[in-house]
């Protein structure tokens, strides 16, 4: 593919997709690492209206109800490279 100018300065080109599928073997751990293992947990904490704990269940019943108790998940990444024209 080529480099597609963004501006006079730079151009990008996508290298590589890369997807994984995986099982989810424990969607209670995985709930539990999105709430608490990212800043969200610092602005739920900052607004104060309802504890982390809380919005951990909210969620967790929320993703067992649409995907099931042992969901998969698909990841992709998308990897950029970035040039200067000349």
């Amino acid at each position: 593919m080529p480099p597609i100018p963004i501006s006079r300065e730079i151009a990008i080109s996508v290298i590589e997709v890369a997807r994984i599928d995986k099982g989810i073997a424990d969607l209670g751990l995985f709930v539990r690492g999105l709430i608490f293992g990212n800043p969200l947990i610092d602005q739920i904490r900052a607004r104060g209206t309802v504890s982390a704990e809380t919005v951990y269940a909210a969620t967790l019943e929320a993703l067992s109800a649409e995907f099931g108790p042992s969901p998969a998940t698909s990841l992709q990444t998308i990897f950029y490279s970035a040039i200067k024209p000349r």
